[in-house]
């Protein structure tokens, strides 16, 4: 859970002040990842 943290604040941290809709999209990018993730296992 902490690189997936990481990944969001990084994200974050490098856009600055993002739309909401950029959110959104990188928390559907991240909750997709996890999924294929879930799959390689």
């Amino acid at each position: 859970m902490d690189d997936e943290e990481m990944i969001l604040e990084g994200g974050e941290a490098l856009e600055g002040e993002i739309p909401e809709e950029d959110e959104i999209l990188e928390e559907v990018e991240i909750v997709d990842w996890k999924k294929a993730k879930s799959r390689n296992r």
